[in-house]
């Protein structure tokens, strides 16, 4: 008997994905391509990729995973918004539909590379110029050419270690006092997904590639810190140069 309905409730991770969790979007993937395959066929087919939810599932079981969401961009649904969204997606002729309240704009300051994608192209093009995404490029600059300019160890150890211990705090929800320098991160709270956040801020502010297992394997603050200023110092380097190749003549070249 034909269907009227056959709706299938995604999540957002499959649409604009979401860091740590590869196998729950490659779960709600699925749920996607049913809804496009059963629509190819002439069959009743909705996916709808919901974002967080209050007061009912996921997000509302963990109270830091929805406010960690909604400080990223994606704030929460209250059960009457979605019940209504729902009633109006039923009657639309879409496959597959994103319903949340989500700002790219906030969201491109934790993932910077979706600046590259088409598929939220519209959604900053209006946007950039009043948000701190377009002043990364200034703030990487002032951080690199600050730390260089130090020429005691001791002021750029300070420098990095006052910017590490400022993000970290700010991630953590945490004031900075409370931090502690020798302490692994994981053992301060940092989990997989705060340690992709703290990566992305570091790559956008000084486009150094901090690995995630770095971050999660037991390195303090303080080794952290060295690592960014080794790194830096690699950066900063003279590019050797290579020395003249000797003048040879054609007759030499010949005669040897």
């Amino acid at each position: 008997m034909p269907l009227d309905f056959f709706v299938l409730f995604s999540s957002t991770a499959s649409l604009i994905g979401l860091p740590g969790q590869g196998n729950y979007s490659a779960a709600n993937a699925f749920l996607d391509a049913l809804a496009h395959h059963r629509k190819a066929r002439g069959q009743a087919a909705l996916s709808i990729n919901w974002g967080a939810w209050s007061e009912v599932g996921l997000a509302a079981a963990q109270a830091n995973r929805g406010a960690r969401l909604a400080q990223r961009g994606i704030k929460n649904i209250a059960p009457q918004q979605g019940l209504a969204a729902l009633e109006l997606l039923l009657w639309n002729d879409k496959a597959q539909v994103g319903a949340m309240p989500f700002d790219a704009v906030q969201w491109q300051q934790f993932y910077p590379s979706i600046s590259n994608s088409s598929m939220f192209a519209h959604l900053l093009a209006n946007r950039q110029d009043s948000t701190e995404a377009t002043n990364s490029a200034h703030v990487q600059k002032k951080l690199i050419t600050s730390v260089l300019q130090l020429q005691r160890a001791d002021e750029r150890e300070q420098l990095v270690q006052s910017y590490l211990r400022e993000h970290i705090a700010r991630i953590l929800r945490i004031p900075i006092a409370k931090l502690d320098l020798q302490r692994p991160l994981h053992t301060l709270g940092i989990d997989s997904l705060m340690a992709v956040e703290l990566k992305n801020q570091i790559e956008v502010d000084t486009e150094i590639t901090v690995p995630v297992v770095l971050l999660l394997q037991g390195t303090s603050i303080r080794e952290l810190t060295n690592f960014l200023l080794a790194e830096l110092a690699a950066k900063a380097a003279p590019v050797e140069q290579l020395a003249p190749a000797e003048e040879v003549s054609m007759s030499d070249a010949l005669t040897r």
